[in-house]
């Protein structure tokens, strides 16, 4: 199994931290890497106190400072040899720690941040075939980690930080560079400077060997860092992989806009199998994104990997759905939908390709055991419903898709024009958080019709989504359609075996389920008219 680790190294004296502090006094983390073991980061804290000041070492303490990786790593506080303060844990244990300062100074607090099999792929349900690659990786070419995962940041005893401006540093070897989507210090390789807390915590860092590239695309510089295992590539493998993510960063631009606070973005481009992983994955934070691939280029799945840690940028950030408002189907399902259409439209991925892999989160949903009991309304608020939250919200979306634009009387009314004018309403930048009323007014309002029947069945309803609602359409662009289980193509003598083929992978769901599920699961085939529309729910 890999491990993981990150990052420590010396203290620096007052004098030279003084560029990085601000007016009220700046923080400093130093990060070490021991490769004997390789689990741990050791981190030297630093910061000014006053006399008989106290302060709070914590870990983050909510999802908008940028949320630990599960399992939590631990944290263990080097004991304090300076009397010029006193380092106190607080209860209940593993809560944080008090720092009491004797006298007016600098405070150089040390502790090690113990990892647990982060290293390894996760579980996430909102990621194709459910799996999202490791978000701390310690190797002796490459290390990478979230900041809310090792930075603690200070706070007042009222929970106050004492800073928003920070400093970090990170050890380079001879032949090794540093990414992360902060301003780099001057004249100081794996030095940065970091404004706010949030641009802090909920980004990646990392460093080794890396190939850094720096390009731009619209209002925004993109740092591109290939790891050692891009160092075959030739020089056209590698220009047109930075082609095809300045495509699908222009594209999402174009259809959402200009995201906001991204100035800078990094992307950390590296292997997939050496990390556990047996398909391309990507994991995105505020300003930087992960894709582990290992391909030369990025083409077909890769791309699509790519296309779902850049639209995540503004899918997790920008479009934020209301708590409790029937909306968290919607950014759920979109993770699995909208990257194949972004890959597929951009040429990166056959539409053929783009709805066989559909068909997997379309069998997920199909076969899930909940979907005929619990509604997307449900499924929001039930830990044990994500997939289902994740996959029928896929499944929905794409019947929205096709069902938009076919009832918009010829207006240029798809899906990428209803994400457009959904951000235009509710960007979460402006603390707007969209909720199904507002998708359903601006489908209304594109088509003419109410939209309210068809949402009450399939969100807060349990109506199957049946493949007609997306099969035959250019979702992905020009294709023979749906290609599992479905056929889409005209009466032709091969249609009937593909008939019987839909029909046994229908008799493929579990023995257990099929007393229930092929009373409920419609088998929808799209041929000529032999079979009576279903569709009179809508």
């Amino acid at each position: 199994m890999l491990t993981l680790a990150l990052a420590a190294a010396l203290v620096l004296p007052a004098a030279a931290l003084a560029p990085a502090r601000a007016a009220d006094g700046g923080v400093k983390f130093v990060l070490k890497v021991d490769r004997s073991e390789s689990s741990v980061v050791d981190v030297t804290l630093n910061f000014n106190m006053e006399q008989g000041e106290k302060v709070v070492i914590r870990p983050p303490s909510s999802p908008d400072e940028g949320a630990p990786s599960a399992p939590v790593p631990e944290i263990e506080m080097a004991p304090s040899a300076n009397n010029a303060y006193v380092v106190e844990a607080l209860s209940p244990e593993g809560s944080g720690w008090l720092v009491t300062a004797a006298g007016a100074g600098e405070v150089s607090v040390a502790y090690a941040v113990r990892f647990q099999g982060n290293n390894s792929p996760r579980k996430d349900p909102e990621a194709p075939g459910g799996v999202a690659p490791p978000t701390a990786v310690s190797e002796p070419d490459l290390k990478l980690f979230k900041g809310s995962d090792v930075f603690l940041c200070p706070r007042t005893e009222g929970g106050k930080f004492i800073s928003t401006e920070f400093l970090v540093e990170v050890p380079l070897a001879s032949g090794e560079d540093a990414l992360s989507p902060w301003a780099p210090v001057s004249g100081k390789d794996g030095s940065f400077e970091v404004s706010g807390v949030r641009a802090l915590l909920d980004n990646f860092v990392s460093w080794g060997e890396l190939e850094i590239e720096r390009f731009k695309t619209g209002g925004t510089e993109v740092i591109a860092g290939f790891s050692s295992d891009r160092s075959k590539q030739s020089a056209s493998e590698r220009q047109a992989e930075i082609n095809a993510l300045k495509a699908l960063f222009g594209d999402l631009a174009e259809t959402l806009g200009e995201r906001r606070e991204l100035d800078t973005l990094s992307v950390l481009l590296c292997g997939a199998e050496r990390f556990g992983l047996d398909e391309p994955a990507a994991e995105t934070l505020l300003q930087s994104a992960v894709v582990m691939s290992d391909a030369d280029t990025l083409s077909d799945m890769d791309a699509v990997a790519a296309a779902g840690g850049l639209f995540e940028l503004w899918n997790r950030y920008a479009l934020v759905p209301e708590p409790g408002a029937d909306s968290r189907w919607f950014q759920a399902g979109l993770s699995l939908f909208y990257p194949l259409r972004l890959a597929a439209f951009g040429g990166l991925l056959a539409s053929d390709d783009a709805y066989e892999e559909f068909s997997r989160t379309y069998r997920a949903y199909l076969t899930d055991p909940m979907a005929l009991e619990v509604s997307l309304e449900e499924a929001e608020s039930d830990p044990d419903a994500q997939a289902l939250l994740a996959n029928k919200g896929a499944a929905v979306t794409a019947s929205v898709a096709r069902k938009l634009p076919e009832e918009s009387e010829g207006k240029v009314r798809d899906i990428d024009w209803l994400l457009g004018r959904l951000i235009e309403r509710r960007d979460a930048f402006d603390g707007r958080e969209y909720s199904l009323v507002d998708i359903s007014e601006l489908a209304e309002g594109a088509t003419g019709k109410s939209w309210d029947r068809y949402f009450e069945g399939r969100v807060r309803g349990t109506t199957n989504v049946l493949t007609s609602e997306f099969s035959v359409s250019d979702l992905f662009g020009s294709s023979t359609g749906f290609t599992r289980g479905v056929v889409t193509g005209g009466g032709s003598g091969r249609n009937w075996i593909y008939l019987l083929v839909a029909i046994f992978v229908i008799m493929l769901i579990p023995v257990v389920m099929s007393p229930y599920v092929r009373r409920s699961v419609k088998l929808d085939i799209t041929m000529p008219k032999i079979l009576p529309d279903d569709d009179d729910d809508e």
